[in-house]
């Protein structure tokens, strides 16, 4: 497995509007990716916008990165490009 940990700045007045996007329109996407296998995001607490996706394969993740990167430039503004991007292959995981 591989995962992949994008972090976003972000407007914390409009999380509302972000958390309803990404749960109706991004989400969606995401998977459809074959070799999807989890997604979260979250608030980091300072409003900034971090999320974490796993896929069985590197070149999945890698799609969904490009994936993302899209549907940021289409929602212009609601948060700007990730200021940071960086994964790996997984080497432990606990959870259902």
């Amino acid at each position: 497995m591989y995962a992949v940990i994008r972090r976003y700045q972000s407007d914390a007045g409009r999380l509302d509007e972000i958390r309803r996007l990404i749960d109706e329109d991004f989400l969606p996407q995401l998977t459809g990716v074959q070799g999807f296998v989890s997604y979260y995001a979250f608030d980091d607490g300072t409003g900034d916008v971090a999320t974490v996706s796993v896929f069985l394969t590197k070149e999945k993740a890698d799609e969904s990165v490009a994936l993302a990167r899209e549907w940021v430039q289409e929602h212009g503004g609601l948060l700007p490009s990730a200021t940071e991007i960086f994964g790996g292959e997984v080497f432990s995981h606990g959870g259902s």
